[in-house]
């Protein structure tokens, strides 16, 4: 993956692989950082705040993955992938009623 970077460094597929990539290397600030110039491009269906979020999430961040994840769903109410991630966030913080 960093290599096809090297060639296209704004491709957001390139970049979704890469944060995905990192997270399963339990890399989470690296990962953030790629999430972050993802979503910073603007694109999406609200993958790249979902996955910001996770990678937030397993910093130990957790009021701000949630704030991230409720935002999301506000803004794309069909995402399952965020929904699921926000309640395994709000489960983490002992909020599973919110």
């Amino acid at each position: 993956v960093d290599r096809a970077l090297d060639i296209a460094p704004d491709n957001p597929l390139y970049l979704l692989y890469r944060g995905n990539a990192l997270l399963a290397a339990r890399r989470p600030g690296e990962a953030e950082q790629a999430f972050r110039r993802l979503r910073a491009q603007g694109e999406g269906d609200g993958t790249p705040d979902d996955r910001l979020a996770v990678a937030v999430a397993d910093q130990g961040r957790l009021a701000e993955a949630r704030d991230l994840l409720q935002a999301t769903v506000a803004r794309f109410p069909g995402n399952v992938d965020c929904r699921s991630d926000l309640g395994t966030v709000l489960l983490r913080l002992q909020q599973p009623r919110e």
